[in-house]
């Protein structure tokens, strides 16, 4: 029997016409700048917004484990635990500050870009995304309350440092979840047509997930480590003993959770659909540069540190700079997978756009302004904690 051509044209266009019902417009205000630069701005702004966010993430998981150390070590190894508990905690209220400020501008590039889709998962998982505030409220008040009183709690410290870890832990996969729930709009519909409480998890229906999220916690881990090694190389004068166990304990979670961030990451691409893994594998020789030179410029960070018993400032400088072109090139890939998990359903260079020149400018010279009277408050900050 013969199948009339419009039945095998309907079943073909059918799935991605249902998909495209299901994406709000957009918004029909014209964007005030070619989304070529908000694209830009938004890689950018996560990346300032990445570094301080790390070290919360990263800087709390590894409190919590000095206090597990140093409860269970003996002298030297247990004083060692305590003084790193106590660096780690001072800076803690300015860093929480600092990842929420430098977090507001890439959220909003990514509701200027993406606000349909970015609304759309919003509302799929309300409740989830809501506790987020709730979340980072307890996070925020235990790392103040654990800063300024730890001594006083005595065994209770570590319990407030747990809490403030699990906070951070939750609130970071509840952003993995939002965000890819965002680029998959295939899943929407019968998501929504599931369960309409706006309680959906999207990593129970997507196994990339996880991956994602393991790979930017080790990520968070290895760059604490790296931050601890450089801390304790700037206390050398004052701490000889404990800068360098300083050094090579950060140096090893370093290397530590580096490859167990490159392990997460080979989990993330076998997950990736087919056309996303092709290209990120050789199919695209842009993205497969990309991931190569970032993979490359991660183990020479690594292959610096070791042996990480004998470890350098100069070489910690080496580190540093391997593993910044490793995190910048990660977040443009991080960009670009995104663009590739949309491009069948929403392109942002489809978008209207009237640029208005004067307040791009002026946006740029305050974006730079503020960039440098950051950079300059932490200057002072670390300045400080070396007085």
């Amino acid at each position: 029997m013969t199948v009339p051509v419009h039945s095998v044209v309907a079943s073909v266009v059918s799935p991605l016409q249902s998909v495209l019902a299901a994406i709000p417009d957009p918004d029909p205000i014209p964007l005030p700048a070619p989304t070529e630069l908000l694209t830009f701005l938004l890689v950018v702004t996560f990346l300032l917004h990445l570094v301080p966010m790390n070290y919360v993430l990263g800087g709390s998981l590894l409190m919590v484990l000095s206090y597990a150390r140093a409860r269970r070590a003996a002298g030297e190894t247990a004083r060692h635990h305590r003084r790193l508990i106590e660096v780690l905690t001072r800076a803690f209220p300015a860093t929480i500050a600092f990842t929420i400020t430098l977090g507001v501008a890439p959220l909003l590039f990514v509701q200027v870009l993406y606000g349909p889709l970015f609304f759309t998962s919003s509302i799929l998982m309300a409740w989830p995304w809501l506790g987020v505030i709730g979340l980072l409220l307890l996070g925020y008040y235990a790392a103040y309350w654990h800063a300024y009183q730890h001594t006083r709690l005595g065994v209770a410290a570590s319990w407030v440092a747990l809490a403030v870890a699990l906070a951070f832990l939750v609130i970071a996969f509840l952003f993995v979840n939002n965000f890819g729930l965002l680029q998959n709009p295939e899943v929407w519909r019968p998501l929504y047509l599931s369960d309409r409480r706006g309680l959906h998890l999207y990593a129970i229906w997507d196994g990339s997930v996880f991956p994602r999220y393991l790979h930017f916690v080790f990520a968070a881990l290895a760059l604490t480590g790296l931050a601890v090694a450089g801390v304790a190389a700037g206390r050398g004068g004052r701490e000889p003993e404990f800068s360098r166990w300083g050094m090579g304990y950060g140096a090893r979670w370093f290397i530590g959770a580096t490859l167990l961030q490159m392990g997460s990451g080979i989990w993330f691409v076998a997950r990736q659909p087919a056309r996303i893994r092709n290209a990120l594998l050789g199919a695209s020789p842009q993205d497969t540069l990309l991931l190569a030179v970032a993979v490359g410029c991660a183990l020479v960070a690594m292959g610096v540190l070791v042996p990480s018993d004998r470890i350098s400032a100069r070489r910690l400088y080496l580190a540093s700079a391997a593993i910044g072109v490793t995190v910048i090139l990660m977040a443009v890939l991080r960009q670009r997978i995104r663009t590739m998990w949309l491009d069948p359903y929403f392109r942002t260079e489809q978008l209207s756009v009237a640029s208005q020149w004067g307040a791009i400018l002026l946006f740029l010279i305050l974006f730079l302004a503020g960039v440098l009277l950051v950079g300059w408050m932490v200057r002072e900050f670390f300045r400080e904690g070396r007085s």
